[in-house]
C-alpha cells in the first residue's frame, strides 16, 4: 500500500514507486501491469437502526427503539445492564483476526444524545471490542487515571476516551478532557440534550490519533508516522456498553459506522453537515453500503509511468467532478 487512500497491485511485473513531494507519487512500470487502486471510502460496518438487523446484533431487554436522530430508526440505552447492543460479526480466532482487525488506522463514528452524569466512577460506552489490551473503545469517562492508560497524559477528571493499541507502545487512551479549555467541549456542552456528532479517529501514515465532535478537531496526539495498530480477536463488539454489561450508556445513539481508515477532516466535516440536514453521512439514500474496498484507478503497461496525488487516490491531470 502506497498510502492511506491509493496502492498498486502487483500482476507480476517490475516497477518503482517514487514519492515527488507530500502529496504526489510516480508509478513506473518496467514490465508487464500493475492495478493501481484508489480505497472506496465507506465503512466496514454501519448500524443506523432504521431497519431490524437480529441476524447480526443482540439487543438487550433494557434497550428501545425511538424515532432516529438521522432517519427512521435509533437506539435508547438506561444505563442499566440490560441495555446493551451486542455485535456478532467481525471476530476472529485470536488477536489479529477477524473483519474488525485494523492495522493501518480506524475511525468510530455516531451521533449521539447523551444523558451521562459526568461524576467519579461513572462510564458511558459508545463503542467498545473487548481484547484484553488490545481493545478497540470510545467511551465517556471519570475514573481516577484507573490504570494510568492516558497517553498523553491529562489531568484526571470527566473525558471522553479512546483507546487502541499500537505496535511498540502498547494500549493507551486518548482521553479528552471535558474542561471547556482549548475548543474542547464540556460535560455540559454534551449533554444538553441536543443531538451530537463524535468520530474517533487513527491514521497511522501520518501518527496522529484524533477526537472530532460536531465535525470539528478537539483534540488530538501525534505519534511516530508508520506505527500500526494490533486489534480483532474473539470478544464481540458491543455498542452502548461494556463486554460484561458494567458500563451502559445513558441516551440516545445511532449512525454508528466502522472503518478500517481514517477519515480526513474534510470528509468528517461533510459528514457533519449532511446529519444537520437530516441525511445520514453518505446521502439519503445509502443504507446500502457497497462491500468493495478498494477500486481500480487505472493500468499501467510497461515502459510508462503515471502520477497519483496519494490523498485522493486520482491520476495527477484528473479532475474530481
Amino acid at each position: 500500500m502506497l498510502a492511506s487512500n491509493l496502492r498498486v497491485v502487483d500482476m507480476g511485473t517490475e516497477f518503482q514507486v517514487d514519492l515527488l513531494d507530500e502529496q504526489h507519487i510516480r508509478v513506473s512500470v518496467f514490465d508487464g501491469q500493475v492495478d493501481v487502486q484508489s480505497r472506496v471510502r465507506m465503512p466496514l460496518y454501519f448500524w443506523h437502526f432504521d431497519t431490524s438487523d437480529a441476524a447480526h446484533l443482540i439487543v438487550g431487554e433494557a434497550v428501545t427503539k425511538v424515532v432516529g436522530i438521522v432517519g427512521q430508526g435509533a437506539m435508547r440505552f438506561d444505563n442499566t445492564p440490560r441495555s446493551f447492543i451486542q455485535i456478532n460479526e467481525g471476530t476472529g480466532e485470536k488477536i489479529g483476526t477477524g473483519g474488525m482487525a485494523f492495522s493501518s488506522g480506524v475511525s468510530i463514528e455516531a451521533m449521539f444524545i447523551s444523558q451521562w452524569t459526568g461524576s467519579q466512577g461513572d462510564y458511558d460506552e459508545l463503542f467498545r471490542k473487548e481484547d484484553g489490551v488490545h481493545r478497540i473503545l470510545l467511551s465517556f469517562q471519570n475514573d481516577g487515571d484507573v490504570g494510568d492508560y492516558d497517553f498523553p497524559e491529562v489531568t484526571p477528571g470527566p473525558c471522553l476516551s479512546f483507546g487502541c493499541h499500537l505496535e511498540q507502545h502498547g494500549y493507551s487512551e486518548l482521553d479528552m478532557p471535558l474542561d471547556g479549555r482549548q475548543g474542547r467541549p464540556t460535560v455540559e456542552d454534551l449533554t444538553d440534550g441536543r443531538p451530537h456528532h463524535v468520530v474517533a479517529t487513527y491514521d497511522s501514515f501520518s501518527g496522529k490519533k484524533s477526537i472530532y465532535i460536531d465535525g470539528r478537531l478537539c483534540f488530538q496526539h501525534q505519534f511516530p508516522v508508520g506505527r500500526l495498530m494490533l486489534s480483532g480477536g474473539p470478544s464481540p463488539a458491543v455498542i452502548g456498553n461494556m463486554w460484561n454489561r458494567r458500563e451502559a450508556f445513558h441516551g440516545v445513539i445511532d449512525e454508528v459506522a466502522l472503518y478500517d481508515f481514517a477519515l480526513t477532516p474534510e470528509e468528517i466535516a461533510a459528514h457533519h453537515q449532511s446529519v444537520l440536514q437530516g441525511n445520514s453521512y453518505f446521502g439519503i439514500n445509502s443504507h446500502h453500503l457497497t462491500a468493495r474496498h478498494w477500486e481500480s484507478v487505472t493500468l499501467i503497461p510497461a515502459g510508462s509511468n503515471r502520477v497519483f496525488n496519494k490523498l485522493t487516490g486520482l491520476p495527477k491531470n484528473d479532475v474530481v467532478r
